[in-house]
């Protein structure tokens, strides 16, 4: 069995991290949290200096690229704003025989959900995220989703729309083949649309 490579996205406040630490609790495999790692590298959560994030960037690639070469299966969250931003990460991965997962966690009405699970994150000494930027990040996201969905060889779809439940998988796709499907909440199929899952669904 090959060892597992796992990208968790979303936009901001969905529950990335949450999901992240449930996974690696439950599958004992590490998670990197880049809020987490730069919090507990810096002390707080605050605008960090050029200087400190090509530290802690350096540092990061140097922690992956450990799990890569003792083929150690781990999972990250990223935001993925471009193509490019994972591209040389997935090259990498196949690179030394991972297989590939992109796990996306969405909720209905994102941007209220977000918002105010944000604000209650900001209550107990996580950081701010302006709704301006969750916007533009979910438009970044859903938008990158559909040109890298084809680079994985794995992907499901959470709807973590309901607040302290376990998000739901509503789509899995393993090795570009449909494994499960359950009713899609709409934010679903906008993201699959015009994608090959799309053309998969119309033939089962």
């Amino acid at each position: 069995m090959p060892a597992h490579f796992i990208i968790i996205t979303g936009t901001n406040g969905v529950g990335k991290s949450t999901f992240g630490a449930n996974l690696q609790q439950s599958h004992q495999i590490p998670f990197i949290d880049l809020d987490l790692f730069y919090r507990q590298k810096f002390g707080s959560y605050r605008q960090y200096t050029q200087e400190e994030i090509v530290l802690a960037s350096r540092e990061l690639e140097s922690l992956r690229e450990n799990y890569f070469r003792n083929n150690q299966s781990f999972a990250m969250e990223r935001i993925i704003q471009t193509p490019q931003s994972i591209e040389r990460l997935l090259q990498k991965a196949k690179s030394y025989g991972f297989s590939t997962s992109l796990f996306y966690i969405g909720t209905s009405n994102t941007l209220k959900n977000s918002e105010d699970r944000i604000k209650d994150r900001v209550k107990k000494g996580f950081h701010f995220v302006d709704f301006e930027t969750i916007k533009n990040n979910l438009e970044d996201v859903n938008k990158s989703f559909k040109l890298v969905v084809s680079m994985f060889d794995n992907i499901t779809i959470y709807d973590n729309s309901k607040d302290y439940e376990n998000a739901k998988r509503v789509l899995d796709v393993r090795n570009k083949e449909i494994h499960l499907v359950r009713e899609l909440p709409a934010f679903a199929r906008e993201l699959i649309k015009d994608t090959f899952i799309e053309e998969k669904l119309q033939i089962i």
